[in-house]
């Protein structure tokens, strides 16, 4: 069996090649699919992810956000202090983050990342309210469904995918 870091190598190699088809995968879950160097993840970041995806409104509109109250921050989170940047966290079990990384906010879950199926590239949304919301939708009913799943975030993740 090869070891994880030529593991993490070979699926770079190969996802390179198909990039494209990433970028033209069009699917009602997802809006946006961003190349891993433009959104300036950290190296040890889901190393394997070619890059990340944004919820679609209507995946959002699923998880209960919108334009109406739904789209205000839901109740029972709360901001950790400022040495762990900018992140919130559910004052209740499932302990789940939602953190802000540039543009976009990422939702984890006990050193998991949501993920889209495709890929296995970190689902991520441009307003922390819609991260909340879309968290709350997955950890709190326990969903996986929507061709979304969780992986562990490190180099382990690779396993998964």
């Amino acid at each position: 069996m090869e070891n994880i870091p030529q593991m993490i190598a070979n699926r770079r190699k190969a996802l390179r090649k198909s990039w494209r088809a990433f970028q033209a995968f069009k699917c009602w879950q997802i809006s946006e699919v961003i190349r891993r160097s433009k959104a300036k993840l950290p190296r040890r970041f889901v190393p394997w992810a070619p890059g990340l995806v944004i919820a679609s409104d209507r995946l959002l509109s699923e998880a209960g956000y919108g334009r109406d109250a739904g789209s205000q921050r839901p109740k029972g989170w709360r901001r950790l202090p400022r040495m762990f940047g900018e992140r919130f966290m559910r004052a209740h079990p499932p302990y789940v983050v939602v953190r802000k990384h540039h543009e976009f906010w990422i939702i984890e879950w006990s050193h998991n990342v949501l993920v889209f199926t495709f890929g296995s590239m970190p689902v991520c949304t441009r307003s922390l309210e819609a991260a909340m919301r879309l968290a709350d939708f997955y950890v709190a009913k326990d969903r996986l469904a929507y061709s979304l799943r969780w992986v562990p975030s490190d180099s382990d993740g690779i396993l998964d995918c």
